[in-house]
């Protein structure tokens, strides 16, 4: 039992350690999200962006808490006026998204390389549209398409659990376009 434990954990590090070296993660805009506690909900922070930060239970108030130290704290160590801030809101949004969405479909073995790819593989228009939260069937399939072609497993889900599938892929494919909006944003600053 300790050692599955131990390779559960050790999974769980290599996953979390993947994430953390991605390069757009080392941007300023990416500072709240880089610096969140590991002791953070990730549960109720993913929650509480699906929702548009409106926290709800307790640990939504906590995990709320916690984005807004972060943000604070960035945006004095980066000397970032409002508009920085904002995009930097928003870049976390996008980024807790795509973490948690990669995170759900982890025993698909589905990445966020994989989702990011899919996202560009989707017209200009489809992208906007997943970034307010639709998507058109045609364009699902394309995702869809392009994160098994990236070698997940999610073609082997029954027909009756694709809809749940297909909601986290959403869900990552919003959280991209949210990123790159924001990453625009903070640009013009």
């Amino acid at each position: 039992m300790s050692f599955l434990l131990i390779s559960a954990a050790l999974f769980a590090g290599g996953v979390q350690e993947e994430e953390a070296r991605r390069p757009r993660d080392q941007t300023p805009i990416a500072c709240p999200y880089r610096t969140l506690p590991r002791t953070i909900d990730r549960d109720a922070l993913a929650n509480l962006a699906r929702s548009g930060f409106e926290p709800k239970t307790d640990a939504e108030k906590r995990a709320f808490q916690s984005v807004g130290e972060r943000i604070s704290a960035c945006q004095a160590s980066n000397g970032w006026g409002e508009r920085s801030r904002q995009a930097a809101y928003r870049y976390l949004t996008g980024r807790v998204l795509l973490s948690n969405a990669r995170y759900q479909l982890r025993s698909h073995e589905v990445t966020t390389a994989q989702i990011e790819a899919a996202h560009a593989a989707l017209s200009a228009e489809a992208q906007q549209a997943v970034a307010r939260g639709s998507i058109a069937s045609a364009d699902m399939t394309i995702a869809w398409n392009a994160i098994v072609a990236g070698g997940a497993k999610i073609d082997a889900v029954p027909a009756d659990q694709r809809g749940a599938i297909a909601g986290l892929i959403l869900q990552g494919l919003a959280g991209v376009s949210i990123m790159a909006d924001a990453e625009a944003a903070y640009r013009t600053h």
